[in-house]
């Protein structure tokens, strides 16, 4: 339950179960208007998450040093702390009191450690407010960071969590799990490919292929696959249906196999597909912001195609 929660906060900014601060100096829409899924200097990309929970060992190495039981780690905490760091990366001014937490901020730090030598070692001789928030008497924290430099870790006694190794866990066993697709984009055939298998972007860049590098992640494996077809002139359209593969083949397309699998729609991110028809080409991207400026451009909206796992680098 802690996990969903989380999930929903962090893709949707939904609510239901999260303890919302009373008065708080930034509301909600603005706060998580931040959380960008698709930017990798955002504190929810995999780097970032994985560091994070580094950065609460840390933080339990330190209560250790002092006698105090480890913090165990929240989900909903996790996804506080990100959407906070976001945040923070565009107001530096104070705590934006959205959610009801203890919580510690710090910006321009080049590192976690860096952060917590402020927080810990510099408040200690006087028992500052950032110190207290260390070794007090919460049971469970969150912590997220930004490629901007901006850190931000939640404490609180009403969500329950795990602990760090088991979390830790998790991740590693998160980052085994999935694909990377990539964007490969040929000049001179004027062609897109979407895929993952390493050998095959070696070989087409190595074809003069350009690589555009990470576009979204998929699961390794699901019950919904995505096929790749291509027409005659070779441009690639990508479709979780099958029965609609099957129909462009019998129009003349060729189905190419499985080029990767869908997330589910519960668990995963849209993949929108939008069309130009005058070059046949279609592009696909879970950047909203991406897909309306296509769209602007004068783009054909195809819809969702299929769903990518929550992630980015």
């Amino acid at each position: 339950n802690d996990a969903r929660k989380a999930y929903a906060l962090i893709t949707g900014g939904n609510t239901s179960g999260v303890d919302m601060g009373y008065s708080p100096r930034v509301p909600l829409s603005e706060t998580f208007a931040q959380t960008n899924l698709a930017d990798p200097q955002d504190a929810t990309s995999l780097s970032h998450l994985s560091d994070s929970v580094d950065a609460v060992q840390t933080c339990n190495e330190l209560r250790a040093g002092e006698g105090k039981s480890p913090y165990a780690i929240s989900s909903t905490l996790m996804a506080i702390g990100e959407i906070n760091a976001n945040y923070g990366d565009i107001d530096s001014s104070w705590h934006t009191l959205t959610f009801n937490t203890g919580e510690n901020l710090a910006w321009g730090y080049g590192n976690a450690d860096q952060a917590f030598y402020g927080w810990y070692d510099e408040e200690k001789p006087y028992q500052g407010g950032h110190y207290q928030n260390i070794v007090g008497g919460y049971n469970v924290t969150g912590f997220g960071m930004t490629g901007n430099r901006t850190y931000a870790q939640e404490f609180d006694y009403y969500y329950p969590g795990i602990s760090v190794s088991a979390y830790k866990n998790y991740v590693d066993t998160y980052e085994n799990t999935y694909n990377e697709v990539h964007l490969l984009y040929s000049k001179a055939s004027d062609n897109y490919f979407y895929l993952y298998d390493p050998d095959v972007i070696a070989q087409l860049v190595a074809a003069g292929f350009e690589d555009r590098g990470v576009y979204f992640a998929t699961p390794a494996f699901s019950s919904a696959p995505v096929y790749q077809m291509a027409d005659s002139r070779a441009k690639h359209y990508y479709s979780v249906n099958e029965n609609e593969a099957q129909a462009l083949a019998a129009n003349g397309w060729t189905i190419e196999g499985v080029a990767f699998y869908s997330a589910s729609p519960d668990t995963g991110i849209p993949v929108y597909c939008v069309f130009n028809a005058p070059k046949g080409e279609y592009i696909y991207t879970t950047d909203e912001n991406e897909k309306e400026s296509l769209l602007a451009a004068g783009f054909t909206d195809g819809g969702t195609a299929f769903y990518a796992l929550p992630y980015n680098r």
